[in-house]
């Protein structure tokens, strides 16, 4: 069982968050994050994987298993993708909450900016239909990583970072929900998806769309996992 202090509330069930994500490492040596949705699939962003076929997947220390990873499905344009895991990880799935949080909602972010599963506080500073930006901090190798809130419930996948501040933008849970019902009408292969939104470059930052490998803003955290491996360019 993961050991982590996350502050979430008394109902909350943060060692259940942190068993169900993943390091994610490209034969590239790319590293960022994924979560299970289902019994073997994980979301995680789109530039994380590329053009990886198969990614290696790792769970949390002092129990930390490996598993292979087929990627399955792609959305550069929402940077969403999906991997299948060659095994049954035998972990419970994060519930996906499509209502979308209001501004001031205390919301969690989990990923891997040096090679450990870090978690980091924060709240909702705006929500739309198309991204959610939290004041939570991430840096290199947090995209992919859900963005869960005091229920332990995930309200986001991590995608990108302010350049300046270091803010989470974060796909809402709904898209991901769109990606993984694509994926099932499109069939079980790797699929470059015609993109199901554009974002509207007038409504949101431009430094926001940074991926998170080419940011450099600090890192706040709160707790982290000891998940220690060789890492390589971070995403």
């Amino acid at each position: 069982m993961a050991a982590l202090v996350l502050g979430l509330a008394p109902a909350a069930t943060p060692f259940d968050v942190l068993d169900s994500c993943f390091v994610i490492q490209t034969p590239r040596g790319s590293v960022g994050t994924g979560f299970l949705v289902e019994s073997h699939l994980v979301a995680t962003a789109a530039h994380v994987v590329e053009d990886a076929r198969v990614v290696r997947l790792s769970t949390a220390a002092p129990d930390a298993e490996s598993f292979t990873g087929t990627v399955v499905f792609t959305d550069a344009t929402l940077d969403v993708a999906l991997v299948r895991l060659s095994a049954d990880p035998g972990l419970a799935s994060l519930t996906l909450k499509r209502v979308l949080p209001t501004p001031g909602t205390t919301v969690f972010t989990i990923g891997s900016p040096i090679g450990e599963l870090i978690a980091s506080r924060g709240v909702v500073l705006r929500a739309e239909q198309s991204l959610i930006e939290s004041n939570t901090p991430v840096d290199s190798g947090s995209s992919g990583g859900p963005l869960i809130d005091e229920a332990g419930e995930v309200r986001g996948l991590v995608v990108s970072q302010g350049a300046a501040d270091g803010h989470a933008f974060s796909v809402p849970s709904s898209v991901i929900e769109q990606v993984i019902d694509a994926w099932r009408e499109a069939g079980d292969h790797r699929v470059q998806a015609p993109s199901i939104w554009s974002p509207d470059p007038n409504r949101w930052p431009l430094a926001m769309w940074i991926p998170l490998g080419l940011a450099a803003a600090g890192l706040g955290v709160l707790g982290a996992i000891g998940i220690r491996k060789a890492i390589g360019p971070r995403k």
